[in-house]
Order: C-alpha cells, then sequence, then structure tokens
C-alpha cells in the first residue's frame, strides 16, 4: 500500500505542473490572454513567412512585388483561415489532445485528493499523539502579587511562565497593572471532536492567555505572553526526551497548528476542533503583596489555581 502511494506521488510530481500550466492557460484571464498573445504571435509569423515567400517568388518572375498594408491583412486572415482548416482536417487529433489534457487533469486532481485524504489522516494520527503527550494535569506558570494599592483598587503583579523542555519557569517574567481586588485568569479551552482524537474519552486542551478583574470585564483584560518567537506556548514546550509517538519537528509543528486554531476558525473546523470557548476558574487571585499563586492545568481542560507560598 505504501509502495503505490509512493508511486502515485512520483507519477503526481511530473503531472502537477503540466495540470498548472493547462488550468493556468485555459481559466484565468491572464492564461487566456497569455494564449491569445501566442495564438496572435504565431499568426504574425505565419504571416511574415507567407509575404516573404511570396516576395521572393516576384522576385524570381523578374517582377517588383509591392505589398501594400491591405495585402498584409489579407495574407493575415489567409493564415487563419488556413489554420481553421487544419484543425478541422485534423480534428481527430485535436480531440485527443483536448482528451489528453483533460486526462492529465482529472487524473493530478484525483491523486492531489488522495494526497490530501492522507496527509488529513497522518494529521489527525499525530494529533492524536500530541493530544497524548499533554494529556495530564501540569504546571503553567506563577503569579506574585507585587503591589495592591487601596487608594487607586489596582493590582500590580508579575508573571511567570514554566518551560517543560528546561524543566524550570522563564526568566523573563510579564509585570501587569489592572484595577481591581479580584484578579482571575481567563483561558482557551479546545475541545476536539473526540471520535477523530481519542474516542470515549474526553481530553480537552486548555491555554491561559488573559487576566482580567472585578474592575476590567474579560473582553478587556490583559493578553498574556503566553509563547515564543515561532509560535509555540511555553507551556507545551517538551524536548526530545519528553516526546514520545512523533520526532520533535513534527511535534512543534502540529503544537504551531494547534495555536493557530484560536484564530483561524476554518483551520480548526478542518482539524475536528469542535468548539474554542473561554473559561476561567471559579476562584480568584487575592492581591496581598508577597502572595505567589501557581496555576495548574488539568487533563479535561480546566483550569485550577492554588496559593502557594507567601513572603
Amino acid at each position: 500500500m505504501q509502495d503505490a502511494y509512493h508511486i502515485m506521488q512520483e507519477i503526481n510530481w511530473f503531472l502537477k505542473p503540466i495540470k498548472n500550466l493547462i488550468l493556468f492557460l485555459f481559466t484565468t484571464r491572464t492564461g487566456i490572454i497569455i494564449f491569445l498573445v501566442l495564438l496572435l504571435l504565431y499568426l504574425f509569423y505565419l504571416t511574415a513567412r507567407e509575404v516573404r515567400h511570396r516576395s521572393l517568388l516576384y522576385e524570381a518572375a523578374r517582377r517588383r512585388a509591392h505589398f501594400t498594408g491591405l495585402n498584409a491583412i489579407g495574407i493575415f486572415f489567409e493564415q487563419v483561415g488556413k489554420l481553421f482548416l487544419q484543425l478541422i482536417n485534423n480534428l481527430t487529433v485535436v480531440l485527443i489532445v483536448l482528451l489528453l489534457l483533460i486526462g492529465i487533469v482529472g487524473l493530478s486532481s484525483a491523486f492531489d485528493t488522495v494526497d490530501k485524504f492522507v496527509q488529513n489522516q497522518q494529521k489527525i494520527q499525530d494529533l492524536k499523539i500530541v493530544v497524548k503527550n499533554l494529556s495530564r494535569n501540569y504546571e503553567v506558570a506563577k503569579i506574585k502579587i507585587l503591589n495592591y494599592d487601596y487608594a487607586k483598587n489596582q493590582t500590580t503583579c508579575e508573571i511567570m511562565f514554566y518551560d517543560y523542555a528546561t524543566g524550570k519557569y522563564l526568566p523573563n517574567r510579564q509585570k501587569i497593572t489592572i484595577k481591581g481586588s479580584k484578579i482571575y485568569v481567563l483561558s482557551l479551552v479546545i475541545n476536539f471532536d473526540y471520535s477523530l482524537i481519542e474516542t470515549g474519552k474526553k481530553i480537552n486542551l486548555a491555554l491561559p492567555f488573559k487576566v482580567f478583574s472585578d474592575q476590567v470585564p474579560s473582553k478587556d483584560g490583559i493578553l498574556l505572553q503566553i509563547a515564543d518567537s515561532t509560535g509555540i506556548p511555553f507551556i507545551y514546550h517538551r524536548n526530545t526526551e519528553q516526546i514520545y509517538g512523533l520526532d520533535s519537528s513534527t511535534y512543534a509543528q502540529r503544537i504551531k497548528e494547534i495555536a493557530r486554531y484560536i484564530s483561524d476558525e476554518k483551520a480548526a473546523r478542518r482539524a475536528g476542533v469542535r468548539s474554542i470557548i473561554a473559561a476561567s476558574p471559579h476562584n480568584f487571585l487575592i492581591p496581598r503583596r508577597g502572595q505567589v499563586y501557581k496555576i495548574m492545568v488539568e487533563q479535561t481542560g480546566g483550569l485550577v489555581i492554588k496559593r502557594v507560598e507567601s513572603f
């Protein structure tokens, strides 16, 4: 089966550029214009050749040839008529060529469909493995309360993100200041189609992405700097030893796709994402100076905030 698939890919590697050229020339405005220009250039070439041929005949007969613009136009239309008659006389060949072109387009399109199906199946299989890699409770971040201004009812805190690839918190911290005395963390919960990802087992992926409060609604909350420069969330970082069932490059590619689903609904639907909802834990952060809270993600996609220490 794999051998047949590879043979199909090799054949399509040759057919696909031809199909693309055919579709470009006959289905796009630019392609049709280019085709007509090439046809006109060919007719001009035939006309020029015929004019020169007749001129040589007149010269051979020692008669001076006087070709006016009207003569050239007449010869041009003669060539058009000859070309049309040649197509009629060779109608069988023309039909065979047309059928061959249609066949190339159809066969390459069929191969593309099969290839897309196989790739989608592989993507689904990869996503299953990715979800299994992430299907447990894990630490996400810590929030430390730096200060609470009673006069302004304003909380200042810093957020440290945990990196599983290194096994420690990242040195860069995000500092935020927000009005309010009750601080909430909003997460996005990605609900996959379980029949595609893990039949009979409810596994969601949660991604904390905003902080809001009793004074600042969630729609106006402060975005968390949860991802690295490549778009992979810190909480999904894994080193080679921590990833099973996939190589690290494939894992990184699939994680990027999952992160993209948040802003690309069509891509999310195609990947089997049932819904993406915003949710916040029932508990909240009390802004006491020096207090540290740990944020945990549960296997079911829930977000948990726990007080861990106080200074």
